[in-house]
């Protein structure tokens, strides 16, 4: 009997290993909850990467935006005082314009040189004279203070006179130029003498005659 009893429980052991001892092993339980563990895990890795993409990519843009604000301000910085020494080249011209007869070439020579001098040390700063004459009117660059007659259809709405240079400043008009435009002359139709009426004589002022 004592051999038979333990024949069956060394089968016993041997069919069902997991209930040796009493102690159960579960092994299924501790898988779930690591995976649970791990997918939470995961998602708190990809919301973290989500967040530094976002924050690089702010990073980036504000870089950009502080360096383009950076190059505008170096770029256009000098345009204020480029533009309070345009009034200067203007009574440059004005100076020329107006010199009197039989004044000397060498002076006003003088005069010019000056003025082209100071025009090219602010041309190496990106200052620009705006084309006018004969140019199609651009009202960003050009300011109409009046009109010119013509009789040529092509230069109708081109610019006939330039009265004030206008100048750009790196691409950016910093003051229009002042012209006057060409503007076709309308055909006025041509007046007939009223014909006379037939009833009334050469001499006849149109009153009835007096008997």
């Amino acid at each position: 009997m004592k051999d038979e009893h333990k024949h069956n429980k060394d089968e016993n052991r041997k069919n069902h290993p997991e209930t040796e001892g009493n102690l159960p092993f579960p092994e299924k339980q501790p898988e779930k909850k690591e995976s649970a563990e791990l997918e939470k895990w995961k998602l708190e890795a990809g919301d973290y990467k989500d967040k530094y993409l976002r924050s690089l990519a702010e990073l980036n843009n504000t870089h950009k935006r502080v360096s383009k604000e950076k190059e505008d301000f170096v770029k256009y910085a000098a345009s204020g005082v480029v533009n309070r020494i345009l009034p200067i080249l203007d009574n440059f011209d004005m100076a020329v314009k107006a010199a009197p007869e039989g004044m000397d070439k060498n002076f006003i020579n003088g005069i010019i040189m000056i003025k082209n001098n100071l025009y090219e040390t602010l041309k190496r700063e990106g200052l620009e004279k705006i084309v006018s004459s004969g140019q199609k009117f651009d009202p960003l660059r050009h300011e109409v203070v009046g009109t010119v007659g013509t009789d040529d259809e092509k230069l109708d709405g081109l610019i006939a006179e330039e009265l004030r240079t206008g100048y750009s400043f790196k691409g950016i008009t910093l003051r229009p130029a002042m012209v006057r435009i060409s503007k076709k002359k309308h055909e006025e139709p041509s007046q007939e003498a009223p014909a006379q009426s037939e009833e009334a004589g050469p001499d006849s002022d149109g009153s009835p005659e007096s008997k």
